[in-house]
């Protein structure tokens, strides 16, 4: 017999048993958790932003580059056979480095900082320029400039590329005769890293746009010479015009250089009496291009600034310092304890007599 609570049960279901029209509890929301979402989303969308505008940014680069890769490998074999079809010998060749006919000077240009500029006509025929520019301004992209114009897509374009023998030979036979005119004129030119090869710079500049006054440097290191070839024509008044505002130049301040069609202009940013510092005059502005319709294309390459422990050059140099020396061209010696280097200054159309042959070629002395 099983004994049971009055109530127990229906206690039990009294308890158990929710009505439905009840109201879920209420419960008060947190500001701070609210102002905390809103700033967390903010955050993200900069960064989402930010990533949008790099991507915008390195793409194009980085698919500029793998083609660059491509066309390195190929070398646009069908432009550079009807190159060597269509276009006279070139002016100078690697095997006879005869750079007088090709490389006469301008008269140098008076500075008030120390400044000499250089000019040298034709020195890329109209077929070379034309192949330079039909086989590698395709891969042209924004330039990496530290701007905000240069992520909008408002300022010049660009390339840089390294060059092989095998993979470009008019291009390389250019840099020879580059490179002729280096170790002829400026005395003394480290080899180039076979692993890397030369490398070239070709920029774009299109109506409304131009670069403003800069020198040219490699980190914080003035750059011992700059060369740069005109790859179009600009008519007077075009704009384009490559500006030295501390040049004085017949009586004048400031020094113009309309773009000529293959020409080569020379210069040097470093201090021709003060080796490794900037040389304020020269400073120099790529003019806006004002005509419509216009553009302007030039060929860039730096020879970049190198110094040389004196303990790994020492063996040799004395013997050719005296002979220099009794030789009288004018060339200036400078031991750095502080850095342990020798600094050599020269003087431009002057070529060094005993070692030119092979402990200068580690050595880059400033142009004067």
């Amino acid at each position: 017999m099983v004994l049971r609570r009055c109530g127990a049960d229906s206690a039990t279901k009294t308890t158990a048993v929710s009505s439905p029209l009840q109201d879920p509890p209420t419960t008060s929301r947190n500001p701070c958790k609210v102002f905390c979402g809103i700033l967390i989303r903010l955050i993200l969308g900069v960064i989402l932003f930010c990533v949008a505008v790099i991507a915008r940014w390195m793409v194009p680069m980085t698919y500029s580059m793998v083609r660059l890769h491509y066309t390195s490998v190929t070398f646009r074999r069908d432009l550079l056979d009807s190159y060597r079809k269509q276009a006279p010998k070139p002016p100078n060749t690697p095997n006879t480095p005869n750079t007088t006919p090709q490389t006469r000077l301008e008269t140098t240009l008076e500075c008030d900082s120390p400044l000499e500029i250089w000019r040298v006509h034709s020195f890329m025929s109209e077929a070379e320029v034309d192949y330079v520019i039909e086989a590698y301004t395709h891969l042209l992209h924004v330039c990496t400039l530290p701007s905000m114009e240069n992520f909008l897509g408002q300022d010049c374009s660009e390339l840089t590329f390294n060059i092989f023998k095998e993979n470009d030979e008019l291009l390389w036979k250019i840099n020879e005769r580059m490179d002729a005119i280096v170790t002829d004129r400026f005395l003394v030119k480290k080899p180039n890293d076979d692993d890397e090869g030369p490398e070239f710079q070709i920029r774009h500049y299109r109506e409304g746009v131009g670069f403003p006054a800069h020198h040219d440097r490699l980190d914080q290191y003035a750059m011992p010479l700059t060369f740069m070839v005109y790859l179009n024509d600009l008519p007077d008044g075009a704009g384009g015009e490559t500006i030295f505002p501390q040049c004085r130049h017949d009586g004048k301040r400031g020094k113009k250089l309309t773009p000529r069609k293959g020409d080569l202009v020379i210069w040097s940013t470093c201090h021709p009496s003060r080796y490794g510092d900037l040389n304020p005059g020269s400073d120099h502005i790529a003019a806006p291009i004002k005509r419509a319709g216009s553009e302007k294309f030039i060929l860039n390459k730096f020879y970049t600034v190198e110094e040389v422990s004196l303990r790994s050059c020492v063996n040799g140099l004395f013997k050719g310092i005296s002979n220099v020396l009794q030789s009288g061209v004018g060339v200036t010696f400078e031991l750095c304890p502080s850095n342990n280097t020798l600094l050599i200054r020269s003087v431009l159309n002057i070529k060094m007599v005993s070692f030119v042959a092979k402990p200068v070629y580690c050595l880059t002395p400033p142009m004067r």
